[in-house]
């Protein structure tokens, strides 16, 4: 479906912008998810990251935001944040209600459909 929505893309310049885009807003919520649920115990990715300090949090969602509205502008990047945030906190509660915690399956899922709603919203707005 990425690579759809990538070939799909009008020039060269949109697919650079919808790429960085999506990579770093998926990213930043799959730091968010790390923060606000807890690791479980024996996956390899969660014993690694562990839970985030709230400061680390923070400046991940502010680094986010400053990428994705220097590579979007301020036109496109607030519903892009919106609807990448949106995927991300249904991907999340799925999580915390089924699973109770974060691993690294989850958070592979997080970041594929939030990547998947960015590169989707901006090709329907070309």
């Amino acid at each position: 479906m990425k690579i759809g929505a990538i070939a799909s893309l009008s020039d060269s310049d949109i697919v650079f912008q919808a790429l960085i885009t999506s990579s770093c807003w998926s990213r930043t919520l799959m730091v968010v998810m790390a923060g606000w649920l807890r690791p479980l115990p024996g996956d390899p990715v969660a014993d690694y990251f562990q839970q985030p300090p709230v400061a680390r949090v923070f400046m991940a969602v502010a680094i986010g935001i400053v990428v994705v509205f220097a590579a979007l502008g301020s036109g496109y990047a607030p519903m892009a944040l919106g609807l990448g945030a949106g995927a991300g906190l249904i991907v999340a509660l799925a999580g915390a209600n089924h699973l109770r915690g974060y691993n690294g399956p989850l958070l592979g899922t997080l970041q594929e459909i939030v990547e998947l709603t960015i590169l989707g919203y901006i090709l329907a707005a070309q």
